[in-house]
């Protein structure tokens, strides 16, 4: 009868897992305690995460602005401009332009 195995020393690769842990916490408490809003969208411009404060902002439940189009949560002359801000950051700017 023969027996053989590994070992690997899995001490860093637990030290970054706990470290990556603590960072997600931090963020998570950043944006979910912040007074702004904050949204995030996809390629096509769809949210994929809304915090507590935008959804309060808005009068939804997070869960339901969750997919839409981030246009259809703007007033009319915001969705005028809203194109031409999109193709700029879809070019790579920055900021609010």
């Amino acid at each position: 009868m023969r027996l053989s195995g590994v070992a690997h020393d899995i001490t860093e690769q637990k030290r970054a897992q706990e470290n990556l842990r603590q960072s997600e916490q931090r963020y998570r408490s950043i944006v979910e305690g912040a007074q702004e809003g904050i949204w995030l969208v996809d390629t096509q411009w769809r949210l994929t995460f809304v915090n507590a404060r935008l959804a309060e902002m808005f009068g939804y439940p997070p869960e339901e602005m969750l997919g839409h189009p981030i246009v259809e949560f703007m007033d009319e002359e915001e969705r005028g401009v809203a194109p031409a801000k999109m193709r700029a950051r879809e070019q790579g700017a920055r900021g609010h332009p």
